[in-house]
């Protein structure tokens, strides 16, 4: 990598927040992290600084994971690639997710170092073939 990865971490549990940095920390890039706990602060962040990659948590105090996907639809900043993050395993869910832009849908039980790495690194690379074609 070139540089840090400026990551977004959108997730109000403090017990999930620290396993998922925790995670990234074991991950073989440099990254700076940005914290928020909810949809609205995310949304100021973003309008505000440029990331490489949101790790979105579904459920928020103020909404979920897909209402920032559409936000992001409606924005006129170019939005990061946007992983969900999510306590629960809806084949459902996911797909909703997927269709509305999501890049991936990470259970949290499924969360370890090499597959949250492996996601951002798909995430970035699709992205970027996105933008190229």
């Amino acid at each position: 990598m070139e540089h840090s990865l400026r990551i977004l971490l959108v997730e109000d549990d403090e017990v999930d927040r620290q396993n998922v940095k925790r995670k990234l920390k074991q991950e073989d890039f440099p990254f700076e992290l940005t914290e928020a706990h909810d949809i609205t602060t995310a949304i100021e962040f973003l309008e505000n600084r440029k990331f490489d990659c949101a790790l979105v948590d579904y459920n928020l105090p103020d909404g979920t994971g897909l209402e920032i996907l559409k936000k992001f639809q409606h924005e006129p900043f170019s939005a990061p690639p946007v992983i969900i993050l999510t306590g629960q395993d809806s084949p459902t869910v996911a797909v909703e997710l997927m269709k509305a832009g999501a890049m991936d849908y990470l259970p949290k039980s499924e969360m370890s170092p090499g597959r949250i790495g492996q996601s951002i690194r798909n995430a970035m690379r699709l992205q970027n073939a996105e933008k190229q074609a």
